[in-house]
Formats: structure tokens, sequence, C-alpha cells
């Protein structure tokens, strides 16, 4: 197991990695973290319930777990928009109001979906964890 959560990190920082730095899209959050975070939690729980297809090494399905990440990865990306860093009004003025309360706007709506989001992978996570216990011992 300690296996699996090691190569499950390191893929995981190195998709980040790819997405954020090369590719400059860290996704809708705009955190290389949060996208480490999330890339790691769903890896994860498709690794403990999802069956392996592709070839094993050291108990890891490499294959379906690279492919799995990449896929979620892509997602994210093309989930997140492109936006300016300032709200501009008509006359092309940066309007530091309107920057203010979508801000603040938008971290309300995501706080909650986000953590709603981390807090079912992550009761997927244990149940997968309980569920291999359960069959193997």
């Amino acid at each position: 197991m300690l296996s699996t959560i090691i190569f499950l990190f390191v893929t995981s920082a190195l998709l980040t990695w790819i997405f954020s730095i090369v590719f400059k899209n860290p996704g809708p959050w705009n955190s290389f973290w949060v996208l480490l975070t999330v890339l790691f939690l769903i890896m994860f729980g498709f690794i403990l319930w999802v069956p392996p297809v592709g070839p094993v090494w050291y108990d890891i399905a490499w294959l379906d777990a690279i492919l799995c990440g990449v896929v979620i990865a892509l997602l994210i990306g093309a989930t997140s928009e492109k936006k300016s860093d300032f709200p501009k009004n008509q006359k092309g003025e940066v309007d530091l109001v309107a920057a203010a309360e979508s801000e603040s706007a938008n971290f309300s709506i995501f706080g909650l979906f986000f953590w709603s989001f981390i807090i079912t992978i992550s009761v997927i996570i244990i149940f997968g964890i309980i569920h291999k216990i359960n069959v193997s011992g």
C-alpha cells in the first residue's frame, strides 16, 4: 500500500507540474497545491475501487493510474476558464469594486463545492481501504 501511495503522489505531482507550469493551467482553483491534492485523491480512490485492467508492477496498476490522472487533469483543465486579472468598466478602466465583489462571490460558491467534493472523495477512499482490508483479511 505504501508503494501505491508513493507512486500516486509522484504521478499526481508530475501531472500537476505539467498542467500548472508547462501548460499554465492549474485548473479552476488557480493553485498548484489544490490541483495536486485533487488529482492525488481521485487517483487513490480510482486505484482502490476499480479492478486493474492494465499491467501491474509491485501491486500497482500503473497504467490505469496514469490514464486516470491524465483524463481527470484534462477534464479539470477544460472546465477552467482564463480570467483577466481585473474587470474593466465601459471606459476600459479597472473597476476594483467589481473585482472585489466577484472575487468574494466566486470564493464563497467555490468553497462549498470544493469542500463537499474533497469530503466525498475522502469518504470513497476510506470505504475503499475498509473494503480492501475486509477482502484481504
